[in-house]
């Protein structure tokens, strides 16, 4: 079962992470590097990004980490008897980043990749332990920076350096994270399709705040094929039809979740007016006045959504609107409208964020002593709720929780996975707090909620944000409550990893 959890009330793959604008980069004068024996150059951009680790002790100031990376930079030269320090970047343990080849030199890091892909070592040895939040989130910054140069393809794709020889690279902690990143969904390019060239074009300033979405009123598709035709004659009516210069959405979605690119990320279209130059259109193949649209075209929709905002492509709080909303039109249909229009009330911002250092030792379960909620509408409200609830009555900087969940199973972000709480005093800054939404004191939670909880917990380990070997506890067993109510509590204490303290001391 694909598990979704709801990121800015829009419902996402649990595990599509967001990756941040261009990092701080120390360049190789900054840290002292030898000149290159010599010098090629990479085509840009490339295709392929490779992680690694340095398999040695890590560093969390300037000072060490540079003086790590000259010693890489002798050994790689001294003793491999290459031309320079192997990767293209490293990546300290505080998220300092150290120019190495760089975005443009042919690398020494990856047999086979060196001259189509960038390599990315984070410094420390991650066979058992995960990395720093901050490292990785340093790391995903840069490859966002890169596809925003475009010095790494829209369409990269990420792999271990174990991928590609025989290694233990980049240590089997940071190999199981680095397998969840999302890789952006499956996208047929212009040529796949048989796309027309344009008459013109022009260029948006990425990444945009808003995001349009789109039916196309037409016929439903579910191949390749059929829905190849269909955004042809898409494009065929908008150049020859109406004098556009070239298919006018951002990208197109097949009832089969195939992905057409039609302008891509970083064009301006013709799809929504006065949304065309700080905007990208999303259309629906199909007509969904009545019909509702398939999950998989909906989940399509949403991973490239996500995609976008992983590139640097779409503001993080970019701004999600139905065409209608812009036009006077009845698209994208009256029952896909009821399914976005949900997704329009963005929660707030935290008006303050420290991280945690993950993976945590503690989870803690607690129970919102409100009314239960059965569908996502109900739920989001509720959550939205609670976030004004802490923020304005508690005057916390967000809502407490770390995840909250519905009756019906659904999964919503509070703080997430590496931001410090406020869900319990002792525990928020070396634990994660799971709210079930409904009051448990004499009914239990449904099957399913008590199911997603169970498996976020498990997708947290995996995830290396929470330890192997944690601890569950109730509210009630920190601090002087009745939190998580007695019958969510009967069933907690039969759970895996439940320990019987009271206070942590």
């Amino acid at each position: 079962m694909k598990l979704l959890v709801f990121f800015g009330l829009l419902a996402i793959n649990l595990l599509d992470l967001v990756f941040g604008a261009c990092p701080r980069i120390y360049t190789r004068a900054e840290w002292k590097a030898r000149a290159p024996k010599s010098v090629s150059y990479l085509s840009n951009p490339v295709s392929w990004t490779i992680i690694h680790h340095s398999a040695s002790v890590g560093c969390s100031s300037f000072a060490t980490c540079a003086k790590f990376v000259k010693d890489f930079q002798a050994q790689h030269m001294d003793t491999n008897l290459w031309d320079d320090i192997g990767y293209s970047f490293l990546i300290g343990g505080d998220g300092s980043v150290y120019e190495g080849r760089g975005w443009s030199r042919v690398g020494s890091h990856t047999p086979n990749y060196n001259s189509n892909g960038l390599g990315f070592c984070l410094i420390g040895d991650f066979t058992s332990k995960a990395p720093a939040t901050v490292q990785l989130e340093a790391v995903k910054s840069l490859i966002a920076c890169g596809v925003e140069k475009k010095m790494i393809s829209a369409q990269y794709k990420l792999i271990g350096h174990r991928q590609a020889k025989a290694t233990e690279c980049p240590g089997q902690a940071l190999y199981n994270i680095i397998t969840k990143w999302p890789p952006c969904p499956r996208i047929y390019s212009r040529a796949e399709w048989g796309a027309r060239p344009p008459n013109g074009v022009s260029y948006l300033s990425n990444p945009v705040p808003w995001t349009i979405i789109h039916h196309a009123a037409s016929a439903s598709c579910s191949s390749f094929d059929t829905c190849a035709k269909l955004v042809r004659d898409f494009q065929n009516q908008h150049i020859d039809v109406n004098g556009w210069n070239d298919i006018g959405y951002s990208f197109v979605i097949g009832g089969d979740g195939s992905i057409f690119e039609g302008r891509g990320w970083d064009k301006v279209g013709a799809h929504t007016p006065g949304y065309n130059s700080n905007g990208l259109g999303f259309c629906f193949i199909g007509n969904y006045v009545s019909n509702t649209p398939p999950d998989a075209q909906l989940n399509a929709a949403q991973d490239l959504i996500a995609c976008g905002v992983d590139l640097g492509m779409i503001a993080s709080n970019y701004n999600l609107i139905g065409h209608r909303q812009a036009v006077a039109t009845e698209c994208p249909g009256q029952r896909l409208y009821d399914i976005i229009k949900a997704l329009l009330t963005l929660p707030r911002p935290p008006n303050g964020v420290s991280y945690l250092n993950n993976p945590v030792d503690w989870t803690v379960i607690h129970h919102a002593e409100s009314a239960a909620c059965s569908t996502f509408d109900s739920c989001a409200e509720m959550v939205r709720q609670f976030q004004n609830f802490h923020m304005d009555e508690n005057g916390w900087n967000d809502i407490g929780y770390s995840f909250v969940i519905g009756g019906e199973g659904s999964v919503f972000e509070g703080r997430g996975w590496d931001k410090v709480g406020a869900h319990t005093p002792g525990y928020n800054s070396i634990g994660l707090g799971f709210c079930f939404i409904g009051n448990f004191f004499s009914v239990e939670p449904t099957q399913v909620q008590q199911n997603a909880v169970q498996e976020l917990i498990s997708c947290g380990v995996e995830l290396g944000m929470i330890s192997g070997d944690y601890n569950l506890i109730g509210h009630r067993q920190a601090v002087d409550t009745d939190c998580p109510g007695d019958a969510l509590y009967d069933i907690i204490t039969s759970w895996p990893h439940w320990v019987n303290v009271l206070r942590l001391e």
